[in-house]
């Protein structure tokens, strides 16, 4: 390949990460560099030192990435449903989601069954979890979520 009169040629890399620092929330980091190639240079050598300066900045940057502590919330009291409300929600076709032990259920076809709970959910912060019987609920858009309760877990 020839290089245009007067032009030397030009490496860039790009490289990003992704970070959990939540059970929803994500950290994202992407960067870029490029730099030209000096007369008879190795571009593997080159790719070699901006790779390093990326990853080193990726690391530096995703490991300092910290959601803010939530702000503190007044209990709530908590919401008295019918056991056999509980029971009838429990017994829902809930649908196996991404995480394990996540299941979530469509509320608009199960609308009669969920309302006391949708009514509950829709009271709440939209990042609580609501624990009733053996599964903590959160209302994510058009579905309900559900996740076991973990034995020694402090229900939010």
């Amino acid at each position: 390949m020839t290089e245009p009169q007067g032009q030397k040629p030009r490496i860039e890399l790009s490289l990003g990460s992704t970070k959990q620092v939540g059970e929803f929330d994500f950290a994202k980091c992407f960067v870029s560099m490029s730099r030209d190639l000096e007369q008879g240079e190795d571009p593997s050598a080159a790719l070699q030192q901006i790779d390093k300066v990326l990853s080193d900045f990726l690391f530096r940057h995703l490991g300092a990435a910290r959601i803010p502590p939530a702000e503190k919330v007044q209990p709530q009291p908590k919401p008295t449903i019918d056991p056999v409300i509980v029971g009838q929600i429990e017994n829902l076709p809930w649908t196996p989601g991404h995480m394990p032990g996540r299941e979530w259920v469509l509320v608009s076809e199960h609308e009669e069954r969920v309302a006391p709970l949708l009514i509950e959910l829709q009271r709440m912060d939209p990042k609580s979890y609501l624990t009733v019987g053996n599964f903590r609920y959160r209302l994510e858009g058009d579905f309900i979520g559900r996740y076991p309760v973990r034995k020694g877990a402090v229900a939010r």
